[in-house]
């Protein structure tokens, strides 16, 4: 854990927990940042945003993983990159990716959602503002959100974000 821990603080945060899971993977780098994020959300039980060395041991042997109802958070964090908030161009890259856009639902109202969705004086959304999209968007195509969530938590997300290539 300590060898894993690179900044020496203690914990493993979200980077330092993917490396250690794309070094295991092999060459291949077989996992998504949507996996790496859901992995990441297993890990950190008590979602403070890093693991703690206990939190460690239990994933490793196997303690309960975290409800079904975060993964479209795990999309969202996928889409978002290192600052965990999704920029414009982020958000219509998840509703396309989640087939949400179409003639009832443009890239144009996608935008308008956006901004409706920011904090004020911001440009992006946090989880929370994500969240507010989605029952603009579930009211705007005039269905459940339930709907709305279940493509955004059905999408696999980029492979790599580009805040990863290295």
């Amino acid at each position: 854990f300590q060898r894993l821990d690179s900044n020496q603080d203690g914990f493993l945060d979200f980077n330092e927990l993917r490396s250690l899971l794309l070094r295991g993977s092999g060459t291949s780098n077989s996992f998504s940042d949507k996996q790496l994020r859901i992995i990441f959300r297993c890990v950190d039980r008590d979602n403070d945003s890093r693991v703690e060395f206990d939190e460690f041991v239990d994933w490793v042997y196997g303690k309960d993983a975290k409800s079904h109802k975060e993964k479209w958070e795990d999309t969202f964090l996928a889409f978002a990159g290192r600052d965990d908030r999704l920029s414009e161009a982020e958000f219509l890259q998840l509703m396309e990716a989640s087939r949400l856009l179409d003639d009832a639902f443009d890239e144009e109202q996608a935008s308008r959602v956006f901004s409706a969705s920011c904090k004020q004086g911001e440009e992006c959304l946090d989880p929370s503002g994500c969240s507010k999209a989605i029952a603009r968007i579930a009211k705007r195509k005039g269905v459940k959100k339930a709907l709305v969530i279940k493509r955004i938590a059905e999408c696999e997300g980029p492979l790599r974000h580009s805040d990863y290539l290295d």
